[in-house]
């Protein structure tokens, strides 16, 4: 218990942004094994880079200690529940280029976000790439939102 709470007081006094102490604390407690690495303070709300599991993660807070969502990085299909691979082989975007995916929890919910280029011509060391979207699967594999990103 001492270790936490002077692992609270040094991460707050270690920031070169004020985190309130509401908001550490929460994080403590949802993470009590995840490493911190830094925060952000971005629209209202406070995002911790942390590593948990070998994993680096991100996890959103109000300022007043709210959690609101956790990213962890997914690295390959294989690691996608089976619903979630089984949604992403039956949706019209399987055949274009996954660049990123991630696993987002969410109080009462968890989506799979994949990220996807279609390619439109391969050079000798990348790719060009046309349309791109973030595609989020429900953790049942279905297709609940897509986001044009260009």
């Amino acid at each position: 218990m001492v270790m936490a709470i002077m692992t609270l007081y040094f991460t707050v006094r270690g920031q070169k942004s004020q985190v309130p102490l509401e908001v550490s604390k929460a994080f403590a407690l949802h993470y009590p094994t995840g490493h911190l690495k830094k925060w952000e303070h971005k629209n209202e709300e406070y995002i911790a880079t942390f590593r948990q599991q070998g994993k680096k993660c991100l996890a959103y807070y109000t300022f007043r200690g709210n959690w609101e969502a956790t990213e962890s990085p997914v690295k390959w299909t294989r690691n996608l529940p089976e619903a979630v691979r089984a949604g992403w082989n039956t949706c019209k975007y399987m055949d274009w280029l996954i660049m990123d995916m991630y696993k987002i929890d969410k109080p009462g919910q968890t989506l799979y976000s994949i990220h996807v280029g279609q390619v439109q011509s391969l050079g000798p060391d990348d790719a060009d790439i046309g349309s791109e979207y973030i595609l989020f699967f429900s953790d049942k594999g279905q297709l609940v939102k897509k986001n044009k990103i260009s």
